[in-house]
């Protein structure tokens, strides 16, 4: 998992193809775009420090509006 700042974060819920959190990368705490990211979560959450676990995977901005899903 290699993020940018901008992508979005996106945590698999219990069910099959159910988001159960997502947000976007605000920061990087390590050029490498090593683990913790800084995340903001949601209208009014804030921004906080993360570290992704297997449920976790990268969605990528393109051109056009749709994402580009990353490991």
């Amino acid at each position: 998992m290699r993020p940018r700042t901008g992508d979005e974060i996106a945590l698999r819920g219990t069910t099959a193809n159910v988001i159960a959190r997502d947000g976007g990368i605000a920061g990087l705490h390590h050029p490498d775009g090593s683990p913790p990211y800084d995340v903001r979560w949601g209208a009014g959450e804030g921004v906080t420090p993360y570290f992704p676990g297997p449920d976790a995977y990268l969605r990528h901005p393109v051109a056009g509006g749709d994402h580009a899903r990353s490991r």
